[in-house]
């Protein structure tokens, strides 16, 4: 055996030539790439996270809008800095401004200025939109487009209101609209529907005090004689009540407004305060509008499943103009043309139904919600055709 035949010493491995035995070769840069490149993917999913946690976009801090149940177009326009539903009407110019003020009764107080924060069952930039209203496709439509808008000076509201004997009722009526309406005309009559001579009930109630608390001065009770209809037509004194609550009503009002509004009801329908607070505070609705109500039967504890539907307000021009002053016409809901349609109100000639949704509902209807000898006198005042009971 030769010298030759085998090394005498055993050399390190080359890292420049390949070893006969295929080591692997150590190459810290790309090991040290490697770690930086996975090092930043496990990074990402973290960066992101952080990113959308933290980002803020850039908009005026007064129009902060706490959205609830809505969909991208009714929020804020970031881009513009202006909210779609907008804002203040400038009593001058009638334009819409930039700044938006909270509107107190839809608002959570005492959570500083920045921002408005709405309470449960309002919505809105400005906290002024009730669920009821909210919930409608039709006030969507509108809203989206811009139309809607906070008036530089809220409309005056009338609600005429027939009554026979109801005084709970009525009494009920006015604790739930309270000072959200300017007058409450009321018309009485002592004849009933029927026909036989009743007590003016209300009149005695008011004359001897207490009776409607700090609301009783906003009553304008009105005295109906004989109602002098054809008997061949038993809902006669009906809509001849009806139209008294606005021929005379409107007369002792004196100075009514065109984009006031009246809304018509009977005692036992009862608005949704506020509902009638957006009607009084905003521009850009249709009308004439209607008002989904909860139905109960005998009392405020047994409800029907199906809802009630009435058309019971409008503006004044539009009860002058389109209707004629026939409010006959405002409760069969008669829709307005481009043509006849009233100018100056404030509004779009398009019939609105205020759907609601459970439980909020546009109000409430109560029908024979007496005791029994209520019942037996509703029974006894009604109109001869008024079908079985």
């Amino acid at each position: 055996m030769t010298s030759a035949s085998w090394p005498t010493t055993k050399e390190p491995v080359s890292s420049s030539s390949p070893s006969s035995l295929s080591v692997p070769t150590f190459k810290p840069k790309k090991v040290l790439t490697l770690f930086l490149l996975c090092t930043a993917i496990s990074l990402v999913p973290g960066a992101i996270f952080l990113s959308c946690v933290t980002y803020k976009p850039v908009q005026h801090p007064q129009l902060f809008e706490k959205v609830i149940e809505t969909n991208p177009s009714y929020r804020v326009d970031a881009a513009s800095g202006t909210s779609r539903l907008a804002c203040d009407v400038n009593a001058s110019s009638n334009s819409v401004t930039s700044s938006i003020e909270c509107f107190k009764p839809g608002m959570v107080p005492g959570l500083g200025t920045k921002m408005c924060v709405c309470r449960d069952g309002w919505h809105g930039a400005d906290c002024a939109v009730p669920s009821a209203v909210w919930s409608t496709p039709a006030f969507r439509k509108w809203y989206s487009e811009g139309l809607v808008r906070r008036r530089s000076r809220p409309r005056a509201v009338f609600n005429g209101i027939t009554l026979n004997h109801e005084l709970d009722l009525l009494e009920i009526h006015v604790a739930e609209l309270g000072d959200v309406v300017d007058r409450y005309v009321v018309v009485e009559s002592n004849i009933t529907f029927f026909g036989a001579a009743k007590p003016l009930y209300l009149q005695s109630n008011l004359r001897f005090g207490g009776y409607l608390g700090e609301h009783a001065r906003k009553i304008v009770p009105l005295t109906l004689g004989p109602f002098e209809c054809d008997r061949r037509d038993p809902f006669c004194p009906e809509y001849r009540s009806r139209n008294f609550t606005w021929h005379e009503g409107q007369r002792r009002l004196g100075n009514v407004a065109d984009d006031d509004l009246f809304l018509l009801t009977d005692v036992d329908e009862l608005p949704n305060r506020d509902v009638v607070l957006f009607l009084k505070y905003h521009d850009g609705y249709g009308e004439p509008i209607g008002l989904t109500l909860r139905s109960f039967l005998y009392g405020f504890f047994w409800e029907h499943r199906r809802a009630t539907r009435v058309f019971a307000a409008c503006t004044v021009a539009f009860l002058r103009t389109v209707y004629t002053n026939n409010v006959g016409k405002l409760r069969q809901g008669r829709r307005a043309t481009a043509e006849t349609m009233a100018t100056g109100t404030g509004t779009v000639a398009e019939a609105w139904m205020v759907e609601g949704a459970r439980p909020r509902f546009a109000g409430w209807h109560c029908s024979w919600c007496f005791n029994a000898t209520g019942i037996q006198r509703k029974l006894m005042s009604a109109q001869r055709d008024d079908g079985v009971r």
